[in-house]
């Protein structure tokens, strides 16, 4: 199914750019002053650690440039009591996939508090409302735990890996030669997803469900 972007869009959104909520949280467009925000869930992560500290990567201009991709749909998950940035999720390729891809990342304070299920039911279920998609896929980091949960609670099937968005190969090589702690169970994870512990720190888990 093939959606035309700008109708799907127009539908979406308010015009005070809520796309969607429920008694304690809203999902809303990005703003400019959102990127403090969002960059800092990345530089939290050690696997992230050697490549903002290389200036030459310029890795926070290219995460950015990603999040604000038209192809993709993003929000911001905003808890009402307090307005608190609590994250973001969204579809990657949602007008012409017939399995978006589900992103979400939640700010590690406030995980483990029901904000991921509560956002991600709100953004699956606006998006099937306008355009009737039923399946989808996500991709978590291995060291993500409170997110791969959240994707099994939706009823996630392990389906490979891919690379980190926004990185290359070459990257990805660089990645693979640090040495960072991983999860406990990344022996585990790597059976499970068909892979290695190595690969696990230049790529994510891939997750297929439908809803």
């Amino acid at each position: 199914m093939i959606i035309d972007r700008d109708a799907f869009l127009g539908m979406a959104f308010s015009e005070n750019g809520v796309y969607a909520e429920n008694s304690e949280y809203y999902l809303r467009a990005i703003l400019p002053s959102d990127r403090a925000n969002y960059i800092s869930i990345f530089k939290g992560k050690p696997e992230w650690k050697e490549l903002f500290a290389n200036l030459d990567l310029n890795t926070e201009e290219r995460l950015w440039n990603t999040f604000n991709n038209p192809e993709t749909l993003n929000v911001i998950i905003i808890r009402k009591q307090d307005d608190a940035f609590c994250g973001f999720c969204g579809l990657q390729q949602y007008a012409i996939s017939k399995k978006p891809e589900i992103s979400i990342e939640v700010v590690e304070r406030y995980q483990n508090q029901g904000v991921g299920t509560a956002a991600l039911r709100l953004l699956i279920q606006r998006f099937a409302a306008i355009s009737d998609t039923r399946e989808f896929i996500s991709k978590v980091s291995c060291g993500n735990i409170a997110s791969q949960r959240l994707m099994r609670r939706l009823g996630g099937r392990a389906d490979g890996v891919t690379l980190f968005p926004g990185i290359s190969e070459e990257v990805a090589q660089m990645m693979e030669e640090r040495d960072y702690p991983l999860p406990e169970n990344v022996e585990a994870l790597a059976e499970e997803f068909r892979t290695t512990p190595r690969q696990l720190k230049s790529h994510v888990l891939v997750f297929r469900f439908s809803v």
